[in-house]
């Protein structure tokens, strides 16, 4: 479909990834999944995987690339069984290797479009929005650690979507009503 666009959602904790995600979804229509989202549903289940990944985040540690593949590969299958030509991944990719893989999923899938966005925020900003929301995963030390983290592995991903030319800088700290403006405006939407 020539009106397909994948669009990865990136940005520092607490940038407000997943609420502009749920406006595109509600006004245009995007499919979409949250690899977060996915991994604390995954915990829940408490045989060894489900209690890896709930020490991990519990530890505000990063789950290894190999099992957020798994999470999100029947996501995306099951978009393209449907036709969905709108698609929304939020908070992938998170590494280098996850990028590469991704853009192969992408090219597998026959997905033509594909954009990043990056929803930037401070890392005071994102401390102070983290404390407030009160996650159990937002305690100081594990925010510290998922922003060392971000620094280290997200932004390597975010100069090479740059480089790709498929990268599109928001200014995250704005109002989310502005955000989600300059959003629909680099995206033509």
């Amino acid at each position: 479909m020539k009106d397909t666009l994948v669009l990865s959602v990136l940005g520092r904790p607490g940038s407000g990834k997943g609420t502009q995600a749920e406006y595109l979804k509600r006004d245009f229509g995007f499919a979409s999944f949250s690899t977060g989202a996915l991994l604390r549903k995954r915990a829940k289940n408490r045989d060894y995987t489900g209690r890896r990944i709930g020490s991990f985040i519990e530890n505000g540690d990063i789950v290894p690339s190999p099992i957020t593949f798994f999470m999100w590969m029947p996501e995306l299958e099951s978009f393209k069984q449907k036709n969905v030509s709108r698609i929304i991944i939020d908070g992938t990719p998170r590494k280098i290797l996850e990028a590469y893989i991704l853009d192969d999923v992408v090219e597998w899938y026959d997905w033509k479009n594909m954009k990043v966005l990056n929803i930037k925020i401070s890392e005071k900003e994102a401390i102070k929005r983290l404390v407030k929301r009160g996650r159990s995963d937002d305690e100081l030390s594990d925010i510290k650690n998922r922003l060392q983290w971000f620094k280290k592995d997200v932004e390597p991903v975010l100069r090479y979507y740059k480089k790709k030319g498929m990268l599109l800088d928001i200014n995250g700290e704005q109002s989310r009503e502005y955000v989600y403006k300059e959003i629909k405006a680099k995206l033509k939407l």
